[in-house]
Protein backbone atom coordinates (compact mmCIF):
# COMPACT_ATOMS: atom_id res chain seq x y z
CA UNK A 1 0.00 0.00 0.00
CA UNK A 2 3.14 2.27 1.01
CA UNK A 3 4.37 1.64 -2.27
CA UNK A 4 1.63 1.99 -4.47
CA UNK A 5 0.57 5.68 -2.91
CA UNK A 6 4.39 6.46 -2.99
CA UNK A 7 4.17 6.88 0.51
CA UNK A 8 7.60 7.21 1.94
CA UNK A 9 7.43 9.13 5.05
CA UNK A 10 5.46 10.67 7.85
CA UNK A 11 5.06 13.99 7.87
CA UNK A 12 4.62 14.64 11.57
CA UNK A 13 6.75 13.37 14.42
CA UNK A 14 4.83 11.18 17.41
CA UNK A 15 3.51 8.32 17.69
CA UNK A 16 -0.37 9.58 17.83
CA UNK A 17 0.43 11.73 14.86
CA UNK A 18 1.75 8.92 12.54
CA UNK A 19 -1.14 6.98 13.63
CA UNK A 20 -3.62 9.62 12.32
CA UNK A 21 -1.92 10.30 9.12
CA UNK A 22 -1.42 5.89 8.40
CA UNK A 23 -5.37 5.91 9.29
CA UNK A 24 -5.91 9.08 6.71
CA UNK A 25 -4.03 6.51 4.20
CA UNK A 26 -5.60 3.77 4.46
CA UNK A 27 -9.08 5.57 3.96
CA UNK A 28 -7.76 6.69 0.84
CA UNK A 29 -7.00 3.54 0.27
CA UNK A 30 -10.13 1.96 0.97
CA UNK A 31 -11.88 4.87 -1.01
CA UNK A 32 -10.04 4.05 -4.39
CA UNK A 33 -10.65 0.52 -3.70
CA UNK A 34 -14.48 1.10 -3.52
CA UNK A 35 -14.74 3.47 -6.26
CA UNK A 36 -12.90 0.81 -8.68
CA UNK A 37 -15.36 -1.65 -7.73
CA UNK A 38 -18.37 1.03 -7.93
CA UNK A 39 -17.06 1.52 -11.58
CA UNK A 40 -17.04 -2.33 -12.19
CA UNK A 41 -20.38 -2.71 -11.72
CA UNK A 42 -21.42 0.02 -13.31
CA UNK A 43 -19.49 -1.49 -16.14
CA UNK A 44 -21.03 -4.69 -16.17
CA UNK A 45 -24.65 -3.89 -15.75
CA UNK A 46 -24.23 -1.71 -19.05
CA UNK A 47 -23.14 -4.63 -20.96
CA UNK A 48 -26.06 -7.06 -19.14
CA UNK A 49 -28.56 -4.10 -20.20
CA UNK A 50 -27.36 -4.33 -24.02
Amino acid sequence: MKHNQQFRRFSMRGLKKNTIEWGLLCVAHNCKKMQKTIKRTKEKEEIGNQ
